[in-house]
């Protein structure tokens, strides 16, 4: 979509005070770096947003932002938001009982009126929009992928064009007309009327009557990832290639051709060049807002999205507006607001107490609660310091990393007051002593009660009777079989699981098997037999240890990528042991039922004493409060508030928000919070039907036996503690050459029981 600046450079006054007449409270404070009370209206939320949270600088430049409601009327969503002139354009989907009931259509809302002004009817029944972009009369130019007849019969992407006015110019079938069959960048449109449309590795061009006009081919390592104008009109591409490295070219239509590459160009994902002033483009990466400059090649970033209250995956699109203004579209939660950030100086005088969340690898959730929170504290402001989201593990970077964050965990001075517990070994830290016990907080909290969450998984993060985190979601991962092979009873040993295996020879021990994978998922749980880290013990020499070896050793010895995926494994009885990953939802249980033709067994991985479930489960968001914090009053609000806010993804630890998961029938949405239309424009529900390789399966609603066996689990599922890396490197480098046939299994357990004490003794915990 086309983005154009709103305005020239002395439009800014007017634009600004446009604003204030629709609510928008612009205070003389700042958010660049910008739970006591957490306003709830708007005006509030503008104020928390705007505090400055640097106490060393009288005055500091910083975007300052404002926020407003978008009034589209009840069930609209600004679904392919696009700014345009004083417009906000958006795709409106109506639906109701049957594909004939669904119509697409763009409007232009305006900004000022804060009312639809326009809109331009596209298609009935089957058919998506799948982008458009707006010229500089206002003209529409939109992809539509649909058939001739609004039937599901040989649909195609249509070129289709509107004047200003709406009326219906010319229909392209791209498909037959230039041989294009997968365009989903909206094309571009140069002042002369003629269209640009990117697809692949070329760059397919039209006159202004849209009849063909031939096309550019890029290099072959090149793909088209975005398009749009300068402030000048002239057309430019982004393209990326193998490597991930993004640049610009213009584009010369009489040529033919493609100018000169504009290398450094910040890979954002966004399929849009936005034009800002003096030949400059805004590029949103979701984590900052940048500014390119083509002529130095070089791009700047203007500001943090988080750190002004904002989750940057929220932004749905930007413009540019006077010399110092950014308006953004955002969208969560099927709430809808524009926000206008200002350049200006913050005082100091207005300064929040500054907290800071370590994590390896922010996630989404994270990044939104963090922006909420900073949005609406009055108080406090967190600060993500990302410790590792670039590194693999098992690497020397990821150890660096690691140690650095550790080193910082002991700090005196740099210490993370909050620490991200998602990618890390919640155990060894809070032996270790640098998590701060929460059960205090929690007995006094006016907002959390701990009878209301799953107990068995506030125990899982208790260690010394200390509670060092309250997960808000999970994920559980166990071991399935048929019942006829594996028993009706959950719960096995690591004897009981091998001697399983040799009964069962003419099938897959697992959707992959090799000596290392079989060694891995034994351990998964079962390490405690071998291993008592809290006592820097280990019993690697032992002769269950080396049973344990012998039979990993009787597979391959490096994975065959014959991956046998769950039709064959389950459905056809081709695999003794299934491991069932990240079980988010009461129908992922159901659907494994039904594969195994209700024959299931949940006998989860191999434990030291064979009691409890055998199942696993990992924390999607898990925060912690370190010792070492100077701001734990601050940070506990900030785990109140992150505890109070809805899951979005896995399986609520609140028990009363789990149940409720059984009851509710929803509809499929994507990472920004859209409804998912099917072609027929009828909403996705969030489980209908699946599709196996040929097995078929339709979801039912959520039985009251489905809903007690995922409770059991929970209620009785152990933290998937990783081994610690180094110890499992330890044992994977002892135990190759054994399983290449290069050593004996008992110089193989001895070597590693030498190894993993001298580590366990220099590194006890505790």
């Amino acid at each position: 979509m086309d983005h154009k600046r709103i305005g020239g450079r002395k439009r800014g006054a007017q634009w600004l005070t446009a604003m204030l007449l629709l609510g928008f409270v612009l205070s003389g404070t700042g958010c660049g770096r910008g739970q006591d009370n957490l306003p709830s209206s708007r005006e509030e939320q503008n104020l928390a947003a705007s505090a400055s949270n640097s106490p060393d600088e009288e005055m500091k430049s910083v975007y300052m932002p404002s926020f407003t409601a978008l009034e589209l009327g009840a069930g609209e969503e600004p679904y392919l938001a696009c700014l345009w002139g004083d417009s906000l354009y958006y795709v409106r989907r109506q639906y109701g009982a049957s594909v004939e009931d669904s119509r697409r259509s763009i409007c232009a809302y305006s900004i000022e009126q804060q009312q639809v002004i326009r809109e331009i009817p596209v298609g009935e029944g089957y058919g998506q929009i799948v982008s458009y972009s707006v010229a500089e009369d206002g003209s529409l130019y939109v992809l539509d992928f649909a058939s001739a007849d609004g039937s599901s019969n040989d649909m195609v992407t249509w070129l289709r064009t509107y004047d200003p006015q709406g009326q219906s110019q010319l229909t392209i079938n791209l498909r037959e007309d230039a041989r294009i069959r997968t365009a989903y960048i909206a094309p571009a449109v140069d002042a002369q009327g003629r269209l640009y449309v990117p697809e692949n590795n070329k760059v397919v061009l039209f006159e202004a009557d849209g009849s063909p006009a031939g096309e550019i081919s890029l290099e072959k390592s090149h793909s088209v990832v975005s398009i749009g104008k300068d402030a000048d009109g002239s057309i430019y591409i982004g393209s990326v290639d193998r490597d991930g490295s993004c640049s610009l070219s213009e584009v010369y239509f009489e040529k033919r051709q493609l100018g000169e590459e504009l290398k450094n160009y910040p890979n954002s994902g966004q399929t849009v060049l936005i034009p800002a002033y003096e030949g400059d483009f805004l590029v949103n990466t979701q984590e900052e807002l940048f500014l390119y400059d083509p002529d130095t090649e070089t791009s700047r970033s203007l500001f943090s999205w988080t750190e002004c209250g904002i989750a940057g995956l929220s932004a749905l699109c930007v413009a540019e507006d006077g010399e110092k203004g950014i308006l953004a579209v955002l969208y969560e939660d099927g709430i809808g607001e524009l926000a206008y950030l200002t350049q200006g100086e913050a005082s100091s005088s207005t300064a929040k107490t500054e907290l800071v969340i370590g994590t390896f690898g922010a996630g989404d959730e994270l990044k939104r609660a963090v922006a909420s929170f900073n949005r609406r504290s009055l108080q406090y402001h967190v600060t993500i310091r990302d410790y590792g989201s670039e590194y693999v593990p098992n690497t020397s970077a990821h150890e660096e990393a690691v140690t650095t964050l550790n080193l910082d965990l002991v700090s005196a001075h740099n210490c993370p007051d909050l620490l991200d517990l998602t990618n890390l070994s919640a155990e060894s830290y809070a032996r270790n002593g640098v998590l701060e016990n929460l059960e205090p907080w929690l007995e006094q909290s006016k907002v959390l009660n701990r009878e209301e969450y799953v107990e068995n998984i506030l125990e899982q993060y208790t260690y010394n009777g200390q509670l060092v985190s309250i997960p808000h979601s999970v994920s559980l991962t166990t071991l399935s079989g048929n019942r006829r092979r594996v028993g009706e009873e959950p719960g096995w040993t690591l004897e009981e699981m091998m001697e399983c295996a040799v009964a069962n020879p003419d099938v897959e021990l697992f959707s992959i098997t090799y000596s290392q994978e079989v060694l891995r998922t034994c351990m998964w749980l079962g390490k405690s037999a071998f291993l008592d880290a809290e006592q820097a013990e280990c019993r690697f020499d032992s002769e269950d240890f080396r049973s344990l070896l012998q039979f990993a050793a009787s597979y391959p010895k490096e994975p065959d990528h014959n991956y046998i995926g769950p039709a064959d494994g389950i459905v056809k009885d081709k695999v003794l042991l299934n491991q069932l990953y990240y079980i988010n939802a009461y129908q992922d249980l159901q659907m494994y039922e039904a594969m195994y033709g209700g024959e299931m067994t949940l006998i989860g991985f191999p434990t030291a004493e064979g009691e409890g479930s055998g199942c696993a489960f990992s924390s999607d968001t898990a925060y912690a409060i370190t010792s070492r914090s100077e701001h734990k009053e601050a940070a506990w609000a900030f785990l109140e508030y992150s505890l109070g806010r809805d899951v979005k993804n896995g399986l609520p630890t609140h028990r009363k928000k789990l149940l409720e998961m059984a009851d509710t029938t929803e509809y499929a949405r994507d990472n920004q919070g859209f409804l998912l239309l099917g072609l027929d424009g009828l909403p996705l529900p969030q489980y209908d039907s699946i599709n196996y390789d040929g097995w078929q399966y339709e979801y039912h609603p959520v039985t009251e036996e489905e809903t007690a066996a995922l409770l059991y689990l929970m209620d009785t599922a152990q933290a998937a503690s990783p081994m610690d890396d180094t110890l499992w490197r330890i044992i994977v480098e002892e135990a190759g050459p054994y399983f290449q046939g290069q050593k004996t299994v008992e110089d193989t357990a001895a070597a590693i029981q030498s190894r993993a004490g001298v580590y366990l003794k220099e590194n006890r915990q505790g």
